[in-house]
């Protein structure tokens, strides 16, 4: 992950279009303030350099957005069109009422979470574990769950990862990628590794927090996703 604060302000509407992190061809922006036509332009020469750059995913917070004119849905359409011709994707996370208003009237609604939010590869080794918890804890946090709901996901991802670092592999080490995604009010999780198949109803604490727990082995990979509903 790199941060970088590239940004550029506008005192009277306090916007800024900050580049928060990168993770592989992963971009991670933040998008706050208002959004006219100066800004908009501003907004879409980050996303050109952005595709540039390689990079094939590009996720969007809009929590912060208080206003977004035709200008600003026109740079988000057309670098959205221009991805998904390339096999990549740009979405919205975490948007705020206004940009929800929005995403409704223009028939946005694909672009708008229902897709990677965050993904983190790190070795299956039980010290990575503290780094885990700290990386799922930030992507709850932007989603908005409340802290019971967080400590309660993160007693089954802890749970699960000890399970892959203790087990799955019995030889030489190897990693476990986690992937984070949203639709609207449900969490998923998804656990994949290269080692052994499990039956995954050992994982008592996570069949007891989480909503849905589903299990396969595809491709020489155990992939294990749970899902929590964060409307309840």
């Amino acid at each position: 992950m790199i941060s970088r604060n590239a940004q550029n302000k506008n005192p009277k509407n306090q916007f800024s279009f900050v580049l928060d992190s990168q993770s592989g061809m992963t971009r991670y922006y933040t998008l706050r303030g208002q959004v006219f036509a100066n800004e908009a332009l501003y907004m879409e020469k980050e996303l050109e350099r952005a595709a540039v750059l390689g990079c094939n995913r590009v996720i969007i917070n809009m929590a912060l957005v208080r206003a977004f004119s035709s200008a600003g849905i026109k740079v988000i359409l057309t670098f959205y069109k221009k991805m998904k011709s390339a096999g990549g994707t740009l979405k919205i996370d975490n948007p705020s009422e206004t940009v929800r208003n929005i995403i409704g009237m223009v028939a946005l609604d694909e672009l708008s979470l229902g897709d990677l939010i965050r993904e983190i590869t790190i070795p299956a080794r039980l010290n990575c574990l503290n780094e885990l918890l700290e990386f799922v804890g930030d992507a709850m946090q932007n989603v908005g769950t409340d802290e019971k709901t967080q400590n309660n996901i993160k007693i089954a991802v802890e749970e699960i990862f000890v399970n892959i670092a203790s087990y799955a592999y019995t030889l030489d080490e190897d990693n476990v990628t986690v992937c984070l995604s949203v639709d609207w009010d449900a969490l998923s999780i998804t656990f994949k590794d290269n080692g052994k198949p499990y039956d995954p109803l050992g994982k008592y604490a996570a069949k007891k927090i989480m909503d849905e727990m589903s299990y396969e082995y595809r491709d020489r990979q155990n992939i294990l996703t749970i899902k929590k509903d964060l409307a309840r």
